[in-house]
This record gives C-alpha cells, structure tokens and sequence, in this order.
C-alpha cells in the first residue's frame, strides 16, 4: 500500500491525508447535491482503486 501511494506522489502523511480529505469531500458533495447513486459509485470505486481504502468511512 505504501508503495502504491508513494507512486502517486503521496510520500508523507500530511499529503495523503490532505488527499483523502479532498477525495472524501468530493464524494460528501455528490451526495448532498442529488447525484445519481451511480456517479457516487463511480468516483468511490476510483478512490479505492486508488488506494484510498478508508474512503467510505472517511466520507
């Protein structure tokens, strides 16, 4: 995990966190404004594949 992360540049973990707060907002916001339960899906699924495996629970 920490491999992949530091691939995408998220060597320390001030970023990463600074990365998932943003990510997590992301998917709060789609939530909040009506967006289609598929949309939400599909921008979770890519945070995960991402690495971001906390993603669920942080939003």
């Amino acid at each position: 995990m920490k491999e992949k992360m530091n691939r995408q540049a998220y060597g320390s973990w001030q970023t990463m966190l600074n990365e998932a707060l943003v990510r997590a907002a992301v998917i709060k916001y789609q939530k909040d404004h009506n967006f289609s339960a598929e949309e939400i899906s599909k921008e979770t699924n890519g945070q995960l594949d991402r690495g971001f495996l906390w993603i669920e629970k942080l939003v």
